[in-house]
């Protein structure tokens, strides 16, 4: 393993060169999707402005019954968690300065140029004051940023185990061969954030290896995570059970780590006390998944194999994590914490196909997996490990695999933020909300739309 002050004095460059590549591309891309998330900026917006967490000052008779929005004690909420929206506030606050500081300017220059073409200027003016068109442009540019960090956090984790050209290779895979491009940057889903959180704490846990009085931190990352997107308990209940279990011997430590992990957990109730006037809000219940659904076996199938919602059909590339796996268990390099990565996947596999509504409705290939992307990515690590050291013969083998895999993938999620007829699938020519059955028809296939 990599010496980490090494690892940061080397890689500080490459990292933030990193993220304004991936940053940029993703900004580039012209697909923005705002389904879940479409208030999403205007609660950021509320928090920032007025200091609550209603939405009423969004809402109008006409989109009161939105499936996004709930009503309680006479105020508009958003059904969704509002973890995400919290992150955005600093964002919408620099975005907002930058709007008010140059809008004038912005309006004049588009202006000149379409009176230069003969156009009504009226339109482009009607275009600059629409704040509904300024909130999908600041979630575009959000979820760039989060998608892009989250692309940094893992460099920084494939740089524990392998040399830059890796880490950076196998950072590229996970910016361009998986659903943080083709879903997590187009939009301001919880998945981002979501991952970003799940990475930095799994992150603290490979330095805690080093430093083990670190470890009295990941709890934060990880209850933030939850805070977020409920699914992410399970990674909040196994990750802790292992460090707890790494601690066993230090009280101290284990008394430290529970205090800094319930914290946020106890504001994050507080809060909902005097929103909600519940601990938890609706969207946080287990009865969502409680009782394992009729599809629940046809979820679990479809989650990885189908062709709309598969994961290793949309990302072909994670087949190698499980020769990763493999190469692990092999070289006797396979730990507890490879033990409970896996756990955690596999949970959280389970969970998502106990969803009803498994295939993610208006969606593209697996959004519920997106969360443990990185745990998956993390198994391909051992296979990169391998091709460094393999002799030509079978390493030209070994890559040529690689490179159609990653081909595939990138292909794919290319078509997820390049084309909306990709997405227009979900609705054309049938709702695949009130037509189940077209997730599994390969007479058309979305990526190929």
């Amino acid at each position: 393993m990599l010496s980490h002050n090494k690892f940061f004095q080397k890689d500080s460059k490459i990292a933030l060169l990193l993220l304004l590549i991936v940053f940029t591309v993703y900004l580039l891309c012209p697909v923005i999707t705002s389904y879940d998330s479409k208030y999403s900026i205007p609660l950021a917006k509320s928090i920032l402005n007025e200091g609550n967490f209603n939405l009423d000052e969004f809402i109008s008779p006409d989109n009161e019954q939105d499936y996004r929005i709930i009503k309680i004690h006479e105020h508009y909420f958003s059904y969704f968690p509002y973890g995400s929206s919290i992150i955005a506030v600093p964002f919408v606050y620099f975005l907002d300065l930058i709007l008010h500081s140059s809008k004038h300017h912005i309006e004049n220059m588009m202006v000149f140029i379409w009176e230069g073409i003969g156009l009504n200027p009226n339109l482009i003016l009607n275009v600059t004051q629409n704040d509904t068109l300024f909130d999908l442009l600041y979630e575009k540019i959000i979820a760039s940023c989060i998608a892009a960090l989250c692309v940094v956090i893992f460099y920084f984790i494939a740089r524990k185990y392998l040399d830059n050209n890796y880490a950076i290779f196998l950072s590229l895979i996970f910016a361009f061969a998986t659903s943080l491009w083709s879903v997590a940057s187009r939009g301001f889903w919880m998945h981002g954030p979501s991952i970003l959180f799940l990475e930095l704490a799994f992150l603290g846990m490979l330095y805690a290896k080093e430093k083990p009085h670190l470890s009295i931190y990941i709890g934060v990352p990880l209850s933030i995570a939850y805070i977020i997107r409920p699914t992410n308990a399970i990674a909040l209940v196994l990750f802790s059970l292992y460090l707890l279990y790494c601690s066993r011997d230090n009280y101290k430590r284990i008394f430290k780590y529970c205090i800094l992990t319930i914290l946020p957990l106890l504001l994050f109730a507080a809060l909902n006390l005097s929103i909600y006037h519940a601990f938890l809000p609706q969207y946080f219940f287990a009865e969502r998944v409680a009782h394992i659904s009729p599809l629940f076996f046809e979820a679990l199938i479809g989650n990885i194999l189908s062709p709309a919602r598969g994961l290793l059909i949309f990302s072909p590339i994670f087949l190698l994590s499980i020769y990763g796996i493999y190469l692990k268990i092999k070289t006797k390099t396979f730990e507890t914490l490879d033990l409970i990565i896996i756990a955690t996947i596999f949970s959280h596999w389970m969970v998502i196909s106990m969803y009803p509504h498994w295939w993610a409705g208006h969606s593209y290939g697996s959004r519920f997996f997106l969360d443990v992307n990185p745990f998956l990515l993390y198994f391909i690590i051992p296979v990169f490990s391998k091709i460094s050291i393999a002799k030509s013969s079978s390493k030209y083998g070994m890559i040529s695999v690689l490179i159609l895999l990653l081909g595939i993938s990138f292909f794919i999620h290319l078509k997820g933020a390049v084309t909306y007829g990709v997405w227009e699938w979900n609705s054309m020519p049938l709702n695949v909300d009130d037509n189940p059955w077209r997730i599994w028809n390969i007479h058309d296939i979305q990526f190929l739309r």
